[in-house]
């Protein structure tokens, strides 16, 4: 014999995610009634928060950056020596 449960969910379809495209959030029992907008903030900024954490960080994209210049200055510096040799 099962028992039924009556459990509370906010749905969240349209996640903007490229890993995964809807994600169910089980409220717990003993939460405070709060609105919905506030429990669809609250899961959005969750999703927007394990997304980021897969994309590449700052620190590295300042690094890449900083390297292509490096670079990009070393080929120019080497082309102007031989052109003027």
């Amino acid at each position: 014999m099962y028992k039924g449960y009556r459990r509370r969910v906010v749905v969240i379809r349209d996640t903007k995610s490229s890993l995964f495209e809807s994600a169910y959030f089980v409220l717990r029992e003993n939460t405070d009634k709060h609105s919905i907008r506030d429990m669809i903030k609250e899961a959005s900024k969750i999703i927007r928060e394990k997304t980021a954490e897969d994309e590449c960080p700052a620190s590295l994209k300042r690094f890449f950056s900083f390297s292509l210049g490096c670079a990009i200055c070393s080929v120019l510096f080497t082309v102007i020596v031989i052109f003027f040799s």
